[in-house]
């Protein structure tokens, strides 16, 4: 779908109830939104922070992920892992019990050797130890300083508003326990791209500001923010960067470095305005 046409639909059903209800009833019936495959390499990395920089047991650890969506893949890996607990937060309740069934089925078959334990048929997020909390605030979490061991966000930061990222890096900061780790996995690309391959996935790098809000709504919401932007960011939250990884493609330095750029982004190093996405590796400072 063109980008112009799927921005001018959000627009239109989002102030309405009944809106938003039918474009979740569209989604789910797509399945999964993200299929697995595409999963597994953002959920190799935390696995990978949590063991390399994490002074903890994973057997014994406290998860904790704001942002988890619809279908809660990303905690049941982790359980099958062996976590015990996790607790995940969302701004509205996006939960969808047939896609939840969906992915336990899909891990349950995935060929993964990091897994020690499957679903089994019958099985309940809650018999995973998932706590899902929904409306909730994550810049504001009702849990003790200290007492998560690891955090984690996949392709979450990129859809907040940039005035509300700090306070959110900050209550991480505050959670995660001394010998704890925050992982984050971040999609820097124009999300639009994603389904109109006629735009390149730096096009949204093209629009100043006030020319973007006219794509944007709370169905697609994208900051636009760079790599270097959230470094920055982590670093004033008082969280330090142990390790990154940022994947940048040739043919998109190239569109930022010969097209059109919006005066924001102009004083970006091509690679980091081009760069299509981002871990980091972090721990409390």
């Amino acid at each position: 779908m063109k980008m112009e046409h799927k921005a001018a639909i959000n627009r239109a059903f989002e102030p309405f109830p009944a809106g938003r209800l039918l474009r979740r009833y569209a989604q789910n019936r797509r399945g999964l939104t993200v299929p697995l495959a595409e999963r597994l390499p953002a959920y190799r990395w935390h696995l990978e922070v949590a063991r390399k920089y994490g002074a903890f047991d994973l057997s014994n650890a406290t998860a904790y992920e704001f942002g988890a969506g619809r279908d809660l893949s990303s905690q049941i890996m982790l359980w099958c892992c062996g976590v015990p607990r996790q607790i995940v937060v969302d701004r509205e309740r996006l939960l969808d019990e047939a896609l939840i069934n969906q992915a336990m089925r899909a891990i349950a078959k995935l060929d993964e050797p990091s897994l020690c334990r499957r679903p089994e048929p019958g099985m309940r997020y809650h018999d995973m130890g998932i706590e899902y909390h929904a409306p909730a605030d994550a810049r504001n979490v009702p849990l003790p300083d200290g007492s998560i061991d690891l955090i984690l966000s996949s392709n979450t930061l990129e859809h907040i508003p940039a005035e509300e990222l700090l306070p959110i890096l900050n209550e991480c900061r505050r959670l995660c326990s001394p010998g704890g780790v925050v992982s984050m996995a971040i999609d820097y690309s124009d999300h639009y791209s994603h389904s109109d391959k006629k735009i390149g996935r730096t096009n949204f790098l093209r629009y100043s500001d006030r020319d973007f809000k006219r794509f944007q709504s709370s169905f697609l919401y994208q900051n636009r923010l760079r790599h270097s932007d959230y470094r920055r960011l982590f670093e004033r939250s008082g969280l330090i960067v142990r390790d990154e990884w940022v994947i940048v493609e040739p043919e998109d330095v190239e569109d930022v470095m010969h097209g059109p750029v919006a005066e924001r982004f102009s004083g970006y190093a091509p690679e980091d305005a081009a760069a299509r996405h981002g871990t980091f590796a972090l721990v409390p400072g």
